[in-house]
């Protein structure tokens, strides 16, 4: 259950982003247009975490809530609720690295490199299995998505850094600063409906 909600903005952000992004990068590398590509590419994750962010900030702030109000009735009682609520609150702050994989990954495929994308791909999902398996000794099914949400930002990183080092992508002053404006508004929502769940009544 706790996987629809990340999955959510995975599907109708993350993916169509990436759809968009690759033949517009595609024909500004050809003609080796720099200052285009890096335009594209920082309007893509501007854009992206514009609408993930808040999304994200939701998940962390009121997991609870969400899945009580969408799922808790007949055979998912509350129980059942409070315990996929702490998945998702792991799944909260794993949603932006999944839908950055997403968007970062056609920067690679414009410049007709897929063996980086998936090499990474690997890396990240073996540290998943054998963090995901310690995890869940030490704090039960939740480690699980934790080890899910850690190998996705494992990935990204990856990413940012290899883009980095090439030369090919690195956040313009004017991106990031959008970011960390998208990034502070989002965590004054996520304080305001965290603060406002506090006082909803039973």
């Amino acid at each position: 259950v706790a996987d629809r909600f990340y999955q959510l903005p995975l599907g109708l952000v993350g993916v169509a982003i990436g759809v968009a992004l690759l033949p517009t990068l595609s024909r500004a590398i050809s003609i080796d247009d720099k200052v285009e590509a890096q335009r594209t590419t920082d309007q893509a994750i501007v854009f992206a975490m514009a609408l993930t962010l808040p999304a994200a900030a939701a998940l962390l702030a009121v997991p609870h809530y969400l899945i009580d109000g969408l799922f808790q009735r007949g055979e998912f009682t509350a129980y059942d609720a409070q315990e996929t609520a702490k998945a998702l609150f792991h799944y909260g702050w794993g949603t932006p690295a999944f839908v950055l994989a997403r968007v970062l990954s056609p920067v690679f495929f414009a410049r007709a490199d897929t063996k980086a994308p998936m090499r990474f791909a690997i890396i990240s999902m073996v540290v998943n299995i054998v963090l995901g398996v310690a995890l869940f000794q030490i704090i039960g099914f939740e480690g699980i998505a934790a080890a899910t949400a850690f190998a996705s930002w494992l990935n990204v990183a990856q990413m940012v850094w290899t883009l980095r080092k090439r030369g090919d992508w690195t956040p313009s002053p004017a991106a990031r600063g959008k970011l960390v404006r998208i990034l502070l508004a989002s965590t004054a929502m996520g304080l305001a409906l965290f603060t406002a769940q506090l006082y909803r009544a039973p």
